[in-house]
C-alpha cells in the first residue's frame, strides 16, 4: 500500500500545481492623481503586447485578472495624464497607481498654429475612420452593468460577460452578441422602474458613434453645429485637439466634445449631451438629461479601440416628479481576431431586456472574469440583501 500511497499523494500535488498554476492572478488597487490625490475615473489598464485590459470605475478603483505568468507590464492610460508602464509582482496584489498629468506647454500657441479650422478637423477626422479603427471583423468581449437609481439609492443592479461579434466595417451583416454570462440584484421591488423600455443597452454601447455616429460626425448635417477649439492635451504620449461643438438649441441644445489625436486625427473620446423636454403626452414618465461618454485606446496594431462606454440618462414620473436616474457602462476587456469563448453563452435579441434574463446575484461570478468594481452605495446594498439572505438561512 506504500507505493500506490505515495504515487497517490505524487499525483494530488502535481495536480494542485497545475491548477494553481492556471489560476489567473487578480490585482486591484486605485488609480489616483499624483499631485491632487484624486482617483481617476476609467483610466484605462492594459497587459503590455495583447488586446487584454480593463477600467477603473468612476472612484478609480480597479481590478484586473491576468493568465499569464512571466514578466508581466501592464500599462495604464488616461486622458491628461503621462501613460505609465509597471512590473507587475505576484506578491504584491494590491497596487495604488499615480498618474501625473501631463504638461502641456504653450497650448495658446499650438492650438492657434493650427490651420485647419474646427469644422475641418473633425470632417477629416471622419474621413480617416477606415483607416483608424477595425475594418476586418472581430470579437469583442467586456464587462457589462446597467442600474436604475432613485434620490441616491439603487433600485436593481444586471450585470453580464458579454461577447460580440463585431462584422466587417463595409459588410451589411449584423452585429452579433453572446451573454457568457449574468446576473442580477434587485433592490426595492416595490418601485417601477424603466428599464422594460430600454432592451438590449449594450448594443448601443458596443456600436459606438464609430459604427453609428451622432449627427455633429455626419458631414451633411455638421452645418447645424457650431464647432469651437477648446483645449490641448495629451494621451499615451501623443497630442490631442479638444473640440466643442453644439447645435444651439434653446430649449433642447445638443453639446458635446471630441478629443481627437493630431497624428491620425482619431477621435479618441466622444462626449456628447442632451437637454430634454416635456417628452411625449402619452408617457407618464419622461428624460431630462442624458450624457453619453466613448474612450478608445491604441492599439499594438495602430488601431484605436473601443475602452469604455458609458451612458447616464435622468428622467422623472411625471404624476409624482419622483426623480430616477439610469446608468449603462461597458468596458471591454478583451479585443481578438479569433473567438476565445467559443461554444460559451447563449445570442441575445437586441429587443430583449438583461434585467429578465439575468440570474440571482452568485458571490463567486467573477471569478474567471475580468470585471469593474461597483460602487460604494451599490456595495452597501448588496451587503444588505448578502445579509438578508444569511438570516434567512440560519432561520
Amino acid at each position: 500500500m506504500k507505493p500506490l500511497q505515495t504515487i497517490t499523494i505524487f499525483a494530488i500535488a502535481v495536480l494542485s500545481q497545475a491548477l494553481a498554476t492556471a489560476q489567473s492572478l487578480e490585482f486591484s488597487g486605485q488609480v489616483i492623481d499624483s499631485e491632487t490625490n484624486e482617483p481617476i475615473p476609467f483610466a484605462h489598464l492594459a497587459l503590455v503586447g495583447s488586446h487584454t485590459g480593463t477600467s477603473s470605475n468612476q472612484n478609480g478603483h480597479y481590478s484586473l485578472k491576468i493568465d499569464k505568468r512571466g514578466d508581466l507590464k501592464i500599462q495604464v492610460s488616461s486622458i491628461g495624464y503621462n501613460t505609465l508602464i509597471i512590473s507587475l509582482k505576484p506578491d504584491n496584489r494590491i497596487l495604488n497607481i499615480l498618474l501625473e498629468p501631463a504638461v502641456v506647454q504653450l497650448e495658446s500657441i499650438i492650438i492657434n498654429a493650427i490651420p485647419e479650422s474646427p469644422r475641418d478637423i473633425v470632417e477629416k477626422a471622419v474621413k480617416q475612420i477606415p483607416l483608424n479603427y477595425p475594418i476586418e471583423p472581430y470579437f469583442l468581449t467586456g464587462y457589462y452593468k446597467e442600474s436604475e437609481n432613485t434620490e441616491g439609492n439603487p433600485i436593481y443592479i444586471a450585470e453580464a460577460v458579454v461577447q460580440a461579434a463585431i462584422p466587417k466595417a463595409d459588410s451589411e451583416d449584423e452585429m452579433t452578441i453572446r451573454l457568457l454570462k449574468s446576473r442580477k440584484s434587485v433592490f426595492r421591488k416595490d418601485i417601477a422602474f424603466k428599464n422594460k423600455l430600454t432592451p438590449g443597452g449594450f448594443y448601443i454601447l458596443i456600436e459606438s458613434s464609430i459604427v453609428d455616429p451622432i449627427d455633429p460626425m455626419v458631414i451633411k448635417r455638421m452645418k447645424h453645429y457650431t464647432f469651437s477649439k477648446i483645449g490641448f492635451t495629451k494621451f499615451q504620449g501623443r497630442d490631442m485637439i479638444v473640440i466643442g461643438f453644439t447645435d444651439g438649441h434653446k430649449r433642447q441644445p445638443h453639446s458635446g466634445k471630441f478629443t481627437i489625436d493630431l497624428e491620425s486625427y482619431a477621435f479618441v473620446r466622444i462626449e456628447q449631451y442632451k437637454v430634454h423636454g416635456p417628452g411625449l403626452p402619452t408617457d407618464d414618465w419622461k428624460w431630462t438629461y442624458k450624457s453619453f461618454d466613448e474612450q478608445f485606446v491604441l492599439g499594438a496594431d495602430k488601431l484605436w479601440y473601443l475602452s469604455s462606454s458609458i451612458f447616464i440618462g435622468d428622467w422623472i414620473k411625471k404624476k409624482t416628479n419622483r426623480k430616477f436616474q439610469t446608468r449603462r457602462l461597458l468596458i471591454p476587456t478583451e479585443h481578438s481576431k479569433v473567438d476565445l469563448h467559443t461554444g460559451k453563452g447563449l445570442e441575445f435579441d437586441r429587443e430583449k431586456e438583461l434585467y429578465f434574463k439575468a440570474s440571482n446575484s452568485d458571490p463567486s461570478f467573477w471569478e474567471n472574469y475580468n470585471y469593474i468594481e461597483l460602487l460604494e452605495n451599490e456595495k452597501q446594498a448588496m451587503q444588505r440583501i448578502d445579509d438578508l439572505r444569511d438570516r434567512n438561512v440560519q432561520n
